[in-house]
């Protein structure tokens, strides 16, 4: 799918999920037997680490692919020696993961992709709740084997109305939701509401 998404966004960035990196990183030193301090170690080298306040960076904090593949040396050359089966991580590291961060999750792609600097963690969390919402409006009648695109486009369509008239009916002090305290001052009296001109809505 990415590479679907590039031929036909060809300025667009692709993202990778801070959570599955690490869960599949994390995979696999278990798989290994690299578990503990050394684990943990490996996990900060790739992913950075807080400290006092701030943070130690690692591979994804790199901003370019120069500083990239040099850091990328540095720590291959400590993984190896940190652990007997740590040349076998190495191994799936480069071949797996490395490209991967490289390519899709560098800090300055991060930045660039409105996620600051520092950069803040990207994650699917959003779209995986999407997708569950929709998965949970299925009937008997329309089950997953049989879906199709254009019935699914409908459910997302029906679902973003859905949620923006849970908005509106909460600025009416209605509804399921109520405003933060940072947006109460949107709240408008629903009979003054509908006494409004188009432009004062």
């Amino acid at each position: 799918m990415a590479q679907a998404f590039s031929d036909v966004y060809s300025n667009a960035k692709h993202l990778r999920c801070d959570i599955h990196m690490k869960d599949n990183v994390k995979r696999k030193l278990n798989q290994l037997g690299i578990t503990g301090d050394v684990a943990s170690e490996v996990m900060s080298d790739i992913f950075g680490k807080k400290i006092d306040g701030g943070k130690e960076g690692g591979l994804v904090d790199c901003t370019s692919s120069e500083e990239f593949d040099s850091a990328l040396i540095t720590a291959t050359q400590k993984w190896i020696n940190i652990h007997q089966k740590g040349k076998d991580f190495v191994n799936y590291f480069v071949k797996e993961k490395a490209d991967v961060i490289r390519d899709t999750a560098r800090a300055d792609i991060r930045s660039m992709c409105g996620l600051g600097y520092p950069t803040k963690a990207y994650t699917q969390n959003a779209n995986e709740c999407m997708s569950r919402l929709i998965k949970a409006q299925e009937t008997s009648s329309f089950s997953r084997k049989e879906a199709a695109l254009l019935p699914y486009i409908e459910r997302i369509r029906r679902e973003i109305v859905r949620q923006q008239e849970d908005q509106f009916l909460s600025v009416l002090g209605r509804g399921p939701y109520q405003l933060t305290d940072e947006f109460f001052f949107l709240e408008v009296d629903e009979q003054k509401f509908y006494s409004m001109s188009d432009v004062q809505k």
